[in-house]
């Protein structure tokens, strides 16, 4: 799978996505309508940035791993939490 369509948003109450392994290269902005999310497994992608609307579901606690994705631009917010949470994420925590 290289990317994942916009219309994953009517799935309002999915609380679980694991789409680790794949080609994916971006997230649709209509990820961050997913209120109920509690885990994303993105880890084994190709994923260089994430949508900024991620970032209210960080804030409310979002499960986030980001483990082998070539990620060059991490949200604010992520980075916010500080050096560790973002290694933590990203996979590159020793």
């Amino acid at each position: 799978m290289t990317r994942l369509p916009p219309e994953i948003s009517d799935l309002a109450d999915l609380r679980e996505l694991t789409l680790n392994g794949n080609q994916l290269t971006s997230l649709p902005p209509q990820i961050g309508r997913l209120t109920n999310l509690k885990a994303l497994r993105l880890d084994g992608n190709q994923l260089t940035s994430l949508p900024w609307e991620l970032a209210d579901l960080l804030a409310n606690g979002l499960d986030l791993n980001l483990a082998g994705n070539p990620l060059t631009d991490p949200l604010p917010e992520l980075a916010a939490r500080g050096p560790a949470a973002y290694a933590e994420a990203s996979g590159t925590q020793p």
